[in-house]
């Protein structure tokens, strides 16, 4: 039974104290869905005998099909603390009633664009860890999305239950499998800390890790025990807290606290109390500030629910908004629009609830903006002339995979077209696009990430109208190794204007300069294209190359598979770079380099090797030189860029220099 109400959960959004607003971020199936269930079932919503198996947040049918989160979903909890629980608690509070807007997000690495946009409209992460498999490639993704993007984290080590049921693992070295995770933990956040966030690593000893059995709904951290034991003991919480966990151990001989290495579990809970909080200071008062980091499809085709945050101000129904896209300018009306929003909605998972307004510090999906907002956009008051958008997301992949999409059936060419609009919408990561042959390109992080937008597409968004797909496409860059040999000139149309150029590998800061703005460009129209030929042949001049996209692997497998495991990765042009043995399992853990071109079908590769013992984890690391000459006739990088150049319909052969340089 339901233990609130939405007009309860609207009278505590007025209480900005006592909202939390957090992300549940991990590895792909380290627990992040069945610990929500959990959370869920303690806020009343389903009940505590199927959290686990209701997955509430996967609202999808191929979520329930393939049991993993494909989107992220926010829902807004309702929970009561005991005095007791709070008494430790020394922050603002207004009593002890508490609002969690709580958002699951997806753990394949298809789909981290879903966690940036989870993280960028809350102000904790729960990063969930399994305890046996510990940290993993997609776990230190996350983390590092979440100190991008200024998030304090806290974290869990999950899956306690298999330390007891499966592995019957002893105290000591269930301990040192926990003290393991929780320093790898530290030494991401460690390498990756913002300086104005200060020292985010997690200790369980001060109340940022808790210890976890998901699937069986319980959790605890070393507050509780330190409550328990504090009085027996004759000391404060927290001096108990500091015995409950490193080289402190009690001896039940002696009935004395010893630093020898005796060996026992510790473990501890925290939620509410260990959230970062931001909005403290935030009043209603303040202009509205909203930023709109995902776009949901509704269930009346072709439209959809813009989701976000409130970070000041009030959201209302009727109220009319300021719409920032993120190509918007100061100053300038492009990107630009003044409109009303229709309906503010709090989202329930796989329902909504109406509300008359939304305050400061909360989630929200706005009805009506669906038309002028394309992936993200910052709302503001329409008076508010001088706001400036809020800084556009950075994804940790990239929509490096791409595929050719076409109609079987001409006449459905229309509902392609609007059908690619809509998915790029729902998508915060997908980019489509029309070649200039008039292709219609998909692109996105990996085999996966597009499996599952083609299924977009046709059922949600073409109304099942037949599509036909090409093999996937692997995106290329160019760059040159060496400064030009020598100085080029192009002449504009009027031959009254030349420029002239040479081309040399990017120095370092000049990416940064470019996006804070202090390097801007020339961009009269009449240069455009004298440019354009002078750059062509000053790169032709400077040694250029392909680059292409190269995946960081990571595989677990017995010590049996790891032969199999270098035959594919030999086969596909792949390297190891580091092996390691899993401490206390027969597993190994094998990271490599793998190009992306040479990735399809790895999966199937792999498994059939390894007789479906190795399970492989790919995300884009970065760009790697192809080492041959594009302009050398017979290489391989020249077969690439013939390839390319057919498959776009221009000439096979490439246009000579002289075709841009001229001559005084």
């Amino acid at each position: 039974m339901v233990k609130f109400t939405a007009d309860e959960l609207r009278r505590i959004m007025d209480l900005k104290e006592n909202i939390r607003n957090m992300s549940v971020i991990a590895h792909v199936d380290h627990g992040k869905s069945t610990l929500t269930d959990s959370l869920v079932a303690a806020a009343g919503i389903i009940a505590q005998e199927v959290a686990g198996d209701v997955r509430m947040t996967d609202t999808r049918a191929d979520e329930a099909e393939r049991g993993i989160t494909i989107k992220s979903t926010g829902i807004s909890l309702y929970y009561e603390m005991s005095d007791e629980s709070l008494k430790s608690y020394k922050g603002e509070r207004n009593g002890n009633e508490y609002l969690i807007n709580l958002i699951d997000s997806p753990g394949h690495v298809d789909f981290s664009s879903e966690v940036t946009a989870a993280l960028r409209i809350t102000d904790g992460a729960l990063v969930v860890v399994d305890c046996i498999e510990g940290v993993c490639v997609q776990t230190e993704t996350v983390l590092r999305q979440a100190l991008g993007e200024r998030i304090r984290p806290v974290l869990t080590v999950n899956k306690m239950d298999r330390c007891f049921l499966e592995l019957q693992v002893d105290g000591e070295e269930a301990y040192t499998s926990f003290q393991k995770v929780i320093e790898n933990a530290n030494v991401i956040m460690a390498t990756y800390e913002d300086p104005l966030l200060g020292d985010v690593q997690v200790y369980p000893e001060k109340g940022t890790v808790a210890f976890s059995a998901g699937l069986h709904g319980w959790a605890f951290t070393l507050t509780n025990f330190a409550k328990m034991y504090a009085s027996k003991f004759g000391v404060d919480e927290s001096k108990m807290m500091e015995r409950l966990w490193g080289e402190n151990f009690f001896d039940p001989a002696t009935k004395k606290w010893t630093t020898k290495n005796t060996g026992s579990p510790t473990c501890k809970r925290g939620f509410v109390q260990f959230c970062y909080e931001p909005i403290k200071q935030i009043i209603n008062t303040w202009p509205l500030m909203l930023y709109v980091s995902k776009m949901i499809p509704a269930s009346d085709k072709g439209r959809f629910f813009a989701f976000g945050r409130v970070f000041s101000g009030k959201v209302s129904t009727g109220l009319k908004v300021r719409i920032m896209g993120p190509n918007f300018v100061p100053g300038e009306k492009k990107d630009l629009y003044l409109k009303s929003v229709q309906r503010t909605v709090i989202w329930m998972g796989k329902k909504q609830e109406t509300v008359e307004d939304v305050p400061c510090g909360n989630t929200v999906a706005l009805v009506g903006l669906d038309q002028y907002i394309t992936k993200n956009a910052t709302l503001t008051n329409e008076k508010e002339v001088d706001a400036h958008p809020i800084r556009a997301m950075k994804f940790s992949v990239s929509p490096v995979v791409r595929v050719a999409v076409q109609c079987k059936v001409a006449s459905d060419l229309p509902k392609l077209v609007e059908g690619l609009k809509r998915l790029a919408k729902s998508d915060p990561m997908v980019v489509c696009s029309i070649e200039e042959s008039g292709e219609h390109i998909i692109a996105g992080a990996g085999e996966l990430h597009l499996e599952i937008c083609l299924k977009d597409l046709q059922e949600d968004f073409m109304g099942g109208a037949e599509i036909s797909k090409s093999d996937p496409i692997v995106s290329f860059r160019e760059t040159v190794l060496d400064k030009s040999s020598r100085v080029v000139m192009s002449k504009s149309p009027n031959k009254h204007n030349r420029l002239y150029m040479e081309a040399r590998p990017m120095e370092e800061g000049l990416a940064e300069a470019i996006d804070d703005g202090r390097i801007g460009p020339r961009d009269d129209p009449k240069v455009i294209p004298t440019a354009r030929r002078v750059i062509y042949a000053s790169q032709l001049t400077a040694k250029p190359r392909l680059l292409e996209p190269v995946y960081m692997v990571e595989i677990q497998a017995p010590e049996q598979a790891l032969g199999g495991i270098y035959s594919v990765l030999n086969r596909k042009r792949g390297h190891v770079f580091e092996e390691m043995q899993r401490p206390g399992t027969p597993l190994y853990n094998i990271k490599a380099y793998l190009p992306v071109k040479e990735s399809f079908g790895f999966s199937q590769d792999l498994r059939a090797a390894t007789s479906g013992q190795a399970f492989p984890q790919c995300v884009f690391d970065h760009w790697d030189i192809v080492s041959s000459d594009p302009l050398e006739a017979g290489s391989v990088a020249a077969q690439l860029v013939t390839d390319i150049r057919q498959r776009k319909g221009l000439k096979e052969q490439m246009t000579p220099l002289s075709d841009y340089e001229d001559k005084l």
